[in-house]
């Protein structure tokens, strides 16, 4: 047939409560969940700790709109969160993430970011190969 086939997946996260996080762990919280281009980036922004939780939300939300879970070996540092030429963030899978997606047979993967004072959002939309 022609029908498309799509994974959705959302996720917020407390801006507050991962800037507590990051202020108690430090480096070694983010080298674990961020790669080193997100975290250049966030670092270079006035208020880092709501790019890195929109960044965090997008990764929950990529695994989720993927179907893949932790039991999977899927890691968050295996999804990260680049901009484009376009200054649009993208979302690229490395590790185990881009492997399971591939044979899934993904084709595109679609991510927005939003914030408040509060909270940060994100929401992947996964689109698959017709099979």
């Amino acid at each position: 047939g022609n029908s498309m086939r799509f994974g959705t997946g959302i996720d917020i996260v407390d801006i507050e409560k991962l800037r507590g996080l990051i202020e108690r762990s430090g480096p070694r919280f983010l080298t674990r969940w961020f790669s080193s281009e997100e975290i250049s980036y966030c670092e270079a922004k006035t208020r880092p700790s709501q790019h890195y939780a929109a960044r965090f939300a997008a990764k929950e939300a990529a695994i989720k709109a993927l179907g893949l879970g932790w039991r999977d070996g899927v890691s968050l540092k295996d999804v990260s969160v680049t901009v484009g030429s376009s200054g649009a963030p993208q979302v690229r899978l490395g590790g185990v993430a881009a492997e399971r997606a591939a044979r899934r047979g993904i084709e595109e993967l679609h991510v927005s970011l939003s914030h408040c004072a509060r909270y940060a959002v994100a929401s992947v939309i996964v689109v698959f190969r017709q099979s």
